[in-house]
Formats: C-alpha cells, sequence, structure tokens
C-alpha cells in the first residue's frame, strides 16, 4: 500500500515538474515574441523601414539587411576627383526609369537632358535617392561595377537596382502590388516618381 503511494507521489512530482518546464518554455516564447513585436513597432513608430542599406566604398559593395533577409550587391563607386560621400542618409524617393538632369560641376559642362529610356541616359532603370545630386542608380556599364568610375553616386547593374527598388519600395510602406510593378518597367520611356511614406536608412563608410 505504501509503495503504491509513493508511486503515486512520484508520478504527481514529475507532472508538475512537467508543467513548470513548459510554462518555462512558454513564457520563453511569449518574451521573446514582445521583445520582436516591439522592435518592429518601434521602427513603424518612429516611422522608418526596418530595412538598413549599408554601402562599403572600400570593398564596393552594398548590404541590404533587414525584410527580406540579407543581400550584397558589387557596386560601382565615385572617382578619386568625384568621392562618393560617407555618412548616413535616408532614401526617400525611388524612381522607375529616371530621367537625368546635368548637375552643377564642371564635369557636366556642355551635357544635356536625357528623357527616360534614351541610350545615352545614364541612370539605368531605377534611382534611389538619398543626398541629390546623389544616389544608387542602375546601369548597363558593368564593366564599371566593382571600380571607383562614378560622378560620386554609386551604380550597380540595372538587374540589381530593379531587385533593390523593389525591396526599398516593399520596406518603405509604397509598393503596391508586381503587376504594377512591371507595369511601370515596361513603360520605359515614362519617369515613376514615388515617395517612400517610410524612409530607408542608408549609411555609406570608407
Amino acid at each position: 500500500m505504501a509503495a503504491a503511494v509513493d508511486a503515486r507521489v512520484a508520478h504527481i512530482q514529475t507532472l508538475e515538474d512537467g508543467l513548470r518546464q513548459n510554462l518555462s518554455s512558454a513564457l520563453i516564447c511569449a518574451a521573446l515574441l514582445i521583445v520582436s513585436t516591439a522592435g518592429t513597432a518601434l521602427g513603424r513608430e518612429n516611422n522608418q523601414a526596418t530595412l538598413r542599406l549599408k554601402v562599403s566604398l572600400g570593398e564596393r559593395a552594398l548590404r541590404v539587411h533587414g525584410e527580406g533577409g540579407r543581400e550584397t550587391y558589387k557596386v560601382a563607386i565615385g572617382k578619386q576627383d568625384h568621392a562618393t560621400p560617407t555618412g548616413s542618409w535616408h532614401i526617400d524617393r525611388v524612381d522607375i526609369n529616371p530621367d537625368w538632369t546635368p548637375p552643377e560641376g564642371e564635369w557636366a559642362q556642355g551635357k544635356e537632358y536625357k528623357r527616360p529610356g534614351h541610350p545615352a541616359n545614364p541612370m539605368g532603370r531605377a534611382r534611389l535617392v538619398f543626398q541629390p545630386p546623389y544616389s544608387i542608380h542602375g546601369t548597363d556599364e558593368l564593366d564599371s561595377i566593382g571600380k571607383a568610375a562614378s560622378h560620386g553616386s554609386i551604380r550597380l547593374a540595372n538587374k540589381d537596382a530593379v531587385e533593390l527598388a523593389r525591396r526599398v519600395l516593399q520596406a518603405g510602406d509604397s509598393w503596391e502590388s508586381e503587376s504594377w510593378f512591371k507595369r511601370m518597367l515596361d513603360s520605359s520611356n515614362e519617369m515613376r516618381q514615388i515617395k517612400l511614406k517610410r524612409p530607408v536608412p542608408i549609411e555609406i563608410t570608407e
């Protein structure tokens, strides 16, 4: 009889231990969920996207962190006499099929405005504006990627510029649909400027 009672007590203690472990695990999961949600909410409350762009001039690389996973793109940067600036900014506008207006500067004297889709337009298929006249933009001059070849802006291959524009629009809460995006790309002679509802931070370092 005593042995049966002891066995029952041991069984009850085992059940209690299991409940404690399950409760502890549940509390940990709940805490992690709260922290994760709070971090995302904080970015939203600050009206800032959770996506982050980081450019390393020395590595000639642009890294994307955040929504949608991580990605690294090889880029071209400014020439020695037209260096890409370092610092922190926010991308607040995305241009699909951008035009090109010659900026102020001796190197641009005598150059003419290029409409969207013009074969001599240096802006490519997409432009992400962070500190005019500096931007991240596409190019079909693929041999320039990985080099100091621009007049200060950051270049990447057109296909990469389009993909980056997609991610920035989505993170910036300014995305409509895949068909909407495709229609803009298909209208290659028409520029579309999209203001981001949530600016995307960009940091450029040496």
